[in-house]
């Protein structure tokens, strides 16, 4: 009788501590997605749009880790004149962003070629950020617009 209630005992015990388990790696599983979530929104964007004294586009990364394969795409519309109200995208592919670090890109340095063939830069038109997509230090995408 006494083996008998020994092994209730234990398997009583192996239910609850795999419970218990089951529990802590939840706890995990969910600490991850909540620090990935803070990578991100601790990654923000915004342009100075000045025309031609020279616009910038901020991406600043307070978080401790590093985000790496960013991409940002901004627009650029032309000043209220006719004939022209285009808007234009540039794509900037293949940012690193070091930890707790700000880049700043000039509007006189993004260049782009329209369907007409004429080079225009951002420094001549209204910029604004579209989105910016990259990879967190666990490895996920994200996007933020």
């Amino acid at each position: 009788m006494a083996a008998i209630g020994g092994l209730i005992f234990t398997g009583v015990a192996t239910y609850y501590a795999a419970v218990v388990s089951r529990q802590q790696l939840d706890q995990v599983k969910e600490d991850r997605e909540q620090e990935s979530r803070e990578q991100a929104s601790r990654i923000t964007l915004w342009a100075d749009s000045y025309g031609k004294e020279g616009g910038e586009l901020h991406i600043a990364n307070r978080s401790p880790d590093a985000a790496t394969g960013a991409s940002v795409v901004v627009a650029g519309k032309r000043p209220p004149k006719p004939p022209s109200h285009e808007l234009a995208a540039y794509v900037i592919q293949g940012l690193t962003l070091p930890p707790c670090s700000e880049l700043a890109l000039r509007a006189t340095d993004m260049k782009t070629t329209r369907r007409e063939g004429h080079q225009y830069s951002l420094a001549d038109e209204w910029m604004f950020v579209d989105s910016l997509l990259f990879t967190d230090a666990s490895g996920q995408h994200s996007l933020k617009r």
